[in-house]
């Protein structure tokens, strides 16, 4: 189950978004003093832009290399637009103006994609969730009608081959239209095989939302409570699925998991339990 709180500060979390704000502190005082401009060439502007990448793509599920090299790529053509802003050589505004555009282009579309997880970010836990459940609901929705079309689609080129009364290979290599027919079936048999999977991992994804929703309920809002419950699930979940345990331990295991079981769920046990 992926974390759906805040992601915990590591030591390299510190460590990158405090070399981030570095960067970013230094390139304020170069621009407003003057001091330092020399060191910021291209390889200061390559270097901030994968360090400020890192900072924000670890906090940001969904957030890939390629959307951080988008973004590296903005950051790099931004150079430009604030040396006319700031610098005394008389910078070309109009390469500012193109670099700016490209900017736009490059770096744009992936910051509007992931703003309104940062929007999110800052609601409660519970409105989070309930969001997030929505959206999945919605999505969930969406694939369902799709699948229903395409199956349609499916069902009319497959009773355009039995119409056809095409039963063996050579019928179908020798009949031009039953062969486009098989085609259409195919691809949309294709596409039904991928919304089907999409589907899949959004019911799994649902049932994880949902049930961090209602342990936050239980919990009455307290995160804290949640994520070390999360903690403990993680390292049980772990422990028993250990495969580099020696036969010996192995063997050990398994005989005080029969012997929990017999005690536990055996008939002994349902003796026991309560009506």
């Amino acid at each position: 189950m992926p974390h759906l709180f805040a992601i915990a500060m590591t030591p390299l979390d510190w460590g990158i978004s405090i070399a981030a704000l570095m960067m970013l502190l230094f390139a304020a005082r170069s621009m407003v003093s003057g001091k330092g401009k020399s060191q910021m060439g291209l390889s200061f502007a390559v270097l901030a832009a994968v360090v400020w990448t890192f900072a924000i793509g670890r906090h940001i599920e969904g957030f890939s290399t390629v959307d951080g090299l988008r973004v590296a790529a903005g950051a790099l053509l931004l150079v430009p637009v604030l040396r006319a802003l700031f610098s005394q050589t008389g910078s070309s505004i109009t390469g500012a103006v193109v670099a700016l555009l490209l900017a736009a282009w490059a770096a744009g579309p992936v910051i509007a994609r992931y703003s309104t997880n940062v929007i999110e970010a800052e609601l409660p836990a519970q409105e989070r969730l309930e969001k997030k459940l929505a959206d999945i609901d919605a999505r969930l929705a969406t694939l369902g009608a799709t699948s229903e079309t395409v199956s349609s689609y499916a069902a009319t080129q497959r009773g355009k081959l039995e119409d056809l009364k095409v039963t063996t290979e050579a019928e179908i290599d020798a009949n031009p239209a039953a062969m486009a027919a098989l085609k259409k079936w195919a691809g949309y048999k294709a596409e039904l095989v991928d919304l089907s999977r999409q589907i899949q991992e959004l019911r799994a994804q649902r049932t994880e939302v949902d049930a961090a929703l209602r342990a936050l309920e239980r919990a009455g809002g307290d995160e804290t409570s949640i994520a070390e419950a999360e903690r403990i699930r993680e390292l049980v979940e772990h422990e028993a699925g250990r495969e580099d345990k020696s036969v010996l331990d192995d063997y050990t295991d398994r005989a005080k998991m029969l012997d929990l079981f017999e005690k536990e769920f055996g008939q002994d046990a349902s003796e026991k339990l309560p009506d």
